[in-house]
């Protein structure tokens, strides 16, 4: 699809959210280059939603600013000029 979230929705003031769903159960959880991005991009406006154990859900509203969040960098794209 590209849209870089699951869902959206309008919250009480009015606001769009873009939501990101993710399954968690084992303390990580994996976001694609796309979708970290996009969240950066809206920090304001982008929240990711943990499914625990698919019976909890967990928010996450502040990703980019709280310092209890740490992405890791797991694959790299490497350009070689074969000339």
């Amino acid at each position: 699809e590209g849209l870089h979230h699951d869902l959206r929705y309008t919250d009480n003031d009015g606001m769009v959210k873009f939501v990101e769903v993710k399954t968690f159960n084992t303390g990580r959880f994996m976001l694609s280059k796309s979708e970290y991005e996009f969240g950066k991009d809206n920090q304001e406006d982008y929240e990711i939603w943990l499914v625990m154990h698919q019976t909890k859900i967990i928010q996450i509203k502040d990703f980019y600013t709280n310092k209890r969040y740490t992405p890791i960098a797991t694959e790299y794209e490497v350009y070689l000029d074969l000339k």
